[in-house]
């Protein structure tokens, strides 16, 4: 039985160095060593050297969320907090929110005195709403699937 080529998209916050950027680099390749045609979907054009740290990843296509825009896809996977805001720019059969953490967790305390710490809420209530949109989740983790459901 062969499989149909599918076009998958990864929307990518940053391509820097860290865990939840290695996971995601680690499916688009073996999805893409599977035979189907992956690119990594990023805001603003990502030179070469900021994701020459994963071995593979140079080896995805890598498009501006313009150029994605331009392009049908069959699935694209939004994959942090942001990113289902971004989907509407896009065009795929299917979406989906691939979420590898509880990202609300990660918001620091306001403090109404420091200005980059002022009314941080609003921003993670907004993080935390994405969880309930109306997007199938992929997860790899019990516990967030426990506090999906």
């Amino acid at each position: 039985m062969t499989t149909a080529i599918r076009k998958i998209g990864f929307l990518l916050g940053s391509p820097d160095i860290n865990g939840g950027t290695y996971v995601i680099y680690e499916h688009a390749s073996r999805l893409q060593d599977a035979g189907h045609q992956v690119a990594i979907i990023t805001q603003a054009a990502v030179r070469p050297e900021r994701y020459g740290w994963h071995p593979a990843a140079g080896r995805l296509e890598w498009l501006t969320l313009a150029e994605a825009g331009r392009q049908e896809f069959d699935i694209i996977l939004a994959t942090w907090w942001q990113s289902p805001f971004l989907l509407q720019h896009l065009s795929a059969a299917h979406f989906a929110y691939f979420v590898q953490s509880i990202e609300s967790r990660f918001f620091a305390e306001e403090d109404p005195r420091d200005h980059d710490k002022r009314d941080l809420s609003i921003w993670k209530k907004f993080c935390e709403r994405t969880y309930s949109y109306a997007l199938p989740v992929i997860t790899e983790a019990a516990w967030i699937r426990e506090y999906l459901h």
